[in-house]
């Protein structure tokens, strides 16, 4: 709540739990998604549902993976923006005559 502006802290304290429900809406509806499309609409039998879990395994990891690999790249991205500037500083102050 530090980051809200002043006087909508409890604005933005109560659109957590609204986000939150809205996440869970939204990959319930994903996930129910992919288990129709794996098979699941044409019955249930355990073949099916096994089938069906795994589709929406499958799929639940894409989001973390993604994830994952945007973050290394955001950090790459910073340190060698660090590291050029760093050069920047260095290539400047060696110019001063």
């Amino acid at each position: 709540m530090a980051a809200a502006a002043r006087g909508e802290e409890s604005l933005t304290a109560s659109s957590i739990p609204t986000v939150r429900s809205l996440g869970i809406a939204f990959g319930s509806a994903g996930a129910g998604l992919v288990a129709n499309t794996a098979g699941l609409a044409r019955g249930i039998s355990p073949e099916t549902v096994a089938n069906a879990a795994i589709w929406v395994d499958g799929v639940a990891i894409l989001a973390p993976v993604a994830a994952a690999l945007l973050a290394l790249r955001v950090v790459r991205l910073r340190h060698h923006a660090a590291a050029a500037a760093g050069e920047d500083a260095s290539d400047s102050g060696s110019r001063s005559v």
